[in-house]
């Protein structure tokens, strides 16, 4: 009997740990993907302003 509290204890800190890992898993692909579109807005923003400049040029 002694013993399920224990068992218990150790189940629910593995949920936290896993809860943890996932979030930390998740957290991370979202800041890549936010970084992705940094960088593809980024590379938008330079082509526009080039065909814009070649525009003026003319």
């Amino acid at each position: 009997m002694d013993k399920r509290p224990k068992r218990r204890k150790l189940l629910k800190e593995g949920v936290k740990m896993l809860g943890f890992m996932i979030g930390l898993f998740v957290g991370a692909f979202i800041g890549v993907c936010v970084m992705c579109l940094c960088n593809a807005a980024t590379k938008a923003d330079e082509q526009m302003e080039d065909h814009i400049n070649d525009k003026n040029k003319k």
